[in-house]
């Protein structure tokens, strides 16, 4: 599937200007080697969870390791730290 192509239809038929994406590694990792991504928003919780296979949030990065910009860090009620970045471009 062409992710763009996908985007920019939603885009022109709907207006659609932001898409928010809850995903796995897979997805995740297809939209950011297509120079989908402008920010990264995660939610950390205060659990520990082990485990040999553990699973990745962005899977099969083509250009290596990304830099991100933190723009907003917070700690919710929960004991969560809610954190959002701005990808920066690859170097």
């Amino acid at each position: 599937m062409d992710l763009r192509a996908a985007l920019e239809a939603l885009a022109e038929r709907f207006g659609v200007r932001l898409v928010h994406v809850d995903t796995g590694g897979s997805l995740g990792g297809a939209l950011l080697n297509a120079g989908l991504v402008d920010e990264i928003s995660l939610v950390v919780s205060p659990h520990l969870v082990g485990g040999e296979t553990a699973p990745t949030r962005f899977r099969a990065v083509s250009d290596g390791p990304r830099a991100l910009e933190l723009e907003h860090a917070e700690s919710l009620d929960s004991g969560e730290v809610w954190s959002q970045y701005r990808l920066l471009p690859a170097q």
